[in-house]
């Protein structure tokens, strides 16, 4: 059989088989987030695998106070590595959700939730989700080098603080060549290769504006007396793997 590419989306939960001769080169993106499997060709193989890390939610706004706007989220990390897979092994993939939470309130608001990692067999691939923005200006950092596993890593960007004016913008998830941008004041980092700009903070009293696909933070949400504001969600991860070839 000739050498072919395949991107085949993934339902949650589903095994999927990496068909033809275990020489050709057949790409599985796995982007839904939950639980999956993947069933590695029949005969031995060298499998690429890269996961990226879901990104967290920014914090919520509060009432008038100038500190009650919310944090930016930080973005997912990247990691990339090689895996000799046994003939007809199944790997447990889990595809990190971006985080929830960060809910507005004009007495208690929250901070948001952490994005998810991504795993392949729980520990032999991690690539760590995103810590979330808090309701009263601090931020998220991005998935950290240290939490990850992998040949090569990559860490999440940072979110952004919050101002007297402004909420702070979510980090850009990681890309499968660089660091992921930080935030800049209520502007979320710019997502490359591969992984997902963070959105931007709040300016008024609106919604912290979503994480983009894959692994971006969500930005901070607004503060308003009467109506405070939710911080944007982060992103979901992504598992991706190639079948280079048999070992």
């Amino acid at each position: 059989m000739p050498a072919e590419t395949r991107v085949l989306p993934l339902l949650q939960g589903a095994p999927v088989t990496a068909g033809g001769a275990p020489n050709s080169l057949d790409v599985f993106d796995v982007n839904t987030a939950g639980p999956a499997t993947f069933d590695a060709p029949s005969t031995p193989s060298t499998l690429l695998i890269e996961a990226w890390g879901g990104g967290a939610r920014g914090g919520g706004g509060g009432d008038g106070s100038p500190t009650n706007f919310g944090g930016g989220g930080g973005g997912g990390a990247y990691v990339r590595s090689i895996y000799l897979a046994s003939g007809g092994e199944s790997l447990a993939l889990v595809v990190g959700d971006g985080g929830a939470g960060g809910t507005g309130s004009t007495t208690a608001p929250t901070a948001g939730g952490a994005g998810e990692d991504s795993t392949v067999n729980v520990t032999d691939v991690v690539a760590a989700g995103g810590s979330p923005g808090a309701s009263a200006g601090a931020a998220g950092t991005g998935g950290a080098i240290v939490d990850c596993v992998g040949d090569h890593i990559y860490a999440g960007g940072n979110g952004a603080v919050s101002d007297t004016t402004f909420a702070g913008g979510g980090g850009a998830g990681a890309g499968s060549n660089r660091t992921g941008a930080n935030a800049n004041t209520s502007a979320g980092g710019v997502g490359k290769a591969g992984g997902g700009s963070g959105g931007d903070g709040s300016e008024a009293p609106d919604p912290g504006v979503a994480g983009a696909n894959f692994g971006g933070g969500g930005g901070g949400g607004g503060k308003d007396a009467v109506t405070p504001t939710a911080g944007g969600a982060g992103a979901k991860g992504r598992i991706r793997i190639t079948v280079i070839g048999p070992t």
